[in-house]
């Protein structure tokens, strides 16, 4: 009855597998730990995530329970948790991050600032031409998304000579929630959300500690993508 339902509502599905893989486990894990603050969440969000849904796949997967009912289920559970921890969050301080930021900005750092927020979204604009698809280079095609079809059949990898699966195990939880391993945009999707927290991280240093070099590196690290 799932599969069917997801079938047939595949936006909803994508969007569902893109939470789960690289948003609700790193939040969970960044509430209960706290200090962290700013656009540096964005890619410990993310790198958090990832993490910790590796390792909820490597173990379904060992179990023969790899499916998008197991998928749904630990998704309940998470946003469970989430509710726990919005709840429990709201007697305790979070920590004050404006006065990091505080202070006088010179000309300069003002200007690299707007040099910086104009590079990052001309390389969002670029990123989002680049995601409607499917994978077509030789290293995606004949190694990672094979891997990542592997793992949607609930199967370990064949021949992948040691490399690291953690980016297989999440493309293949989008195809687990979609149905298919023919819908690749949220699996395209997901990708670039790599080199924006790159960017981010950048920016929060910019900001946080209003680091005129750091504003320049963001827009050389878009310049470099472009």
């Amino acid at each position: 009855m799932l599969r069917e339902f997801f079938s047939n509502h595949q936006l909803f599905a994508g969007l569902l597998g893109l939470l789960q893989v690289a948003v609700l486990p790193g939040w969970l894990l960044l509430r209960w730990t706290r200090g962290v603050t700013g656009l540096l969440v964005a890619p410990l969000l993310l790198a958090l995530s990832l993490v910790v849904h590796f390792q909820c796949v490597l173990v379904a997967t060992a179990l023969g329970v790899f499916s998008v009912e197991t998928l749904a289920a630990l998704l309940l559970a998470g946003c469970g948790l989430c509710w726990v921890a919005a709840r429990s969050a709201q007697s305790v301080p979070t920590p004050d991050s404006g006065a990091a930021t505080a202070g006088y900005a010179s000309p300069l750092h003002r200007l690299a600032l707007w040099l910086a927020a104009a590079a990052w979204l001309a390389l969002t604009g670029l990123l989002l031409r680049h995601i409607p698809g499917v994978f077509d280079t030789w290293d995606a095609v004949v190694s990672w998304n094979r891997w990542a079809n592997d793992w949607a059949r609930g199967q370990f990898p064949t021949d992948t000579y040691g490399y690291p699966q953690l980016l297989p195990t999440a493309w293949a939880t989008s195809y687990v929630w979609l149905g298919t391993p023919e819908i690749q945009f949220f699996a395209k999707g997901l990708m670039a959300l790599f080199p924006l927290g790159i960017a981010a991280i950048f920016a929060d240093m910019a900001l946080r500690l209003r680091c005129t070099a750091a504003a320049l590196a963001l827009t050389l690290w878009c310049i470099a993508l472009w």
